[in-house]
């Protein structure tokens, strides 16, 4: 019976340790590979998730404003253009809406004529 031979004991030894060792480095290898591909799906789609939430956020804080102003705009102090009412209703909106930092009555010239916190300029 003739083995294969590469010569010496320790050429044979080196070759079996390589062709034992060469596929659990190929299993880990790809299996390193994949995780990687599964953690940059989970990524975007956790990316796209915040993404839609913080835009959905932004539109509900668009729409309560929208609501907080037709409502503003219904009440006579405001559509009569009285400053110092107005001044005193916007006041208790911002006391109890600490999200919005200013709330003013504006002519059609474009003319301050009521704001909580005066503007500088």
């Amino acid at each position: 019976m003739h083995y294969f031979s590469l010569g010496s004991i320790r050429k044979n030894l080196t070759f079996l340790v390589i062709v034992a060792v060469l596929p659990s480095l190929a299993i880990l290898l790809y299996t390193g590979m994949e995780q990687r591909r599964s953690s940059i799906e989970t990524a975007k789609k956790d990316v796209m998730l915040l993404t839609q939430t913080m835009a959905q956020v932004q539109q509900d804080i668009t729409n309560s404003l929208r609501q907080m102003l037709v409502t503003l705009s219904l009440l006579p102090a405001i559509q009569t253009m009285d400053v110092k009412a107005s001044r005193k209703i916007f006041s208790d909106v911002l006391r109890n809406n600490p999200q919005y930092h200013n709330v003013a009555l504006i002519d059609l010239n474009g003319m301050v004529l009521a704001s909580v916190n005066p503007f500088a300029g």
